[in-house]
């Protein structure tokens, strides 16, 4: 049962949305005594309430609609129809530059050498420090059917 609702990802994101709505909803309450808010209030309530309506919104769900965590998933989801080109590093390599671990390098061969997806940030990143890399592509995964 309880692995049955850990497995419904929606359930759980629904719930910490909750959760963090909630909470942030009474420490981080909309500033109604705001000079500038109380100004646009007297002039234009419409705005205000759209504003403070706005602001409760996002209390909820900028957890879900977080844009980083979008962009990650679409290009997750791009991987998977399409395939991926990847630079593979030799493990050495990686573990002497920290600065790599910003690209989101995995480990390609265990103890032997690390891969990220490719990016001309990432080559430039590669060039500048002097570094050897390989190329490699992953096809797109097959569908399953459930």
């Amino acid at each position: 049962m309880i692995q049955r609702v850990l497995a419904s990802k929606g359930l759980v994101a629904y719930v910490l949305a909750c959760a963090t709505g909630i909470t942030l909803y009474f420490r981080r309450p909309f500033p109604e005594n705001d000079l500038m808010l109380h100004l646009i209030s007297i002039r234009a309530p419409l705005i205000y309430a759209f504003f403070k309506y706005t602001y409760t919104l996002f209390l909820f769900t900028e957890c879900a609609i977080n844009p980083e965590l979008l962009e990650t998933r679409i290009q997750e989801a791009e991987h998977r129809l399409t395939g991926c080109h990847y630079l593979v590093l030799a493990d050495a390599d990686f573990r002497a530059h920290p600065e790599f671990e910003r690209f989101h390098f995995v480990v390609h061969e265990p103890g032997k050498s690390h891969k990220a997806p490719q990016s001309p940030a990432l080559e430039e990143a590669l060039k500048q420090a002097q570094r050897q890399y390989q190329l490699s592509f992953e096809p797109p995964s097959q569908p399953t059917d459930p």
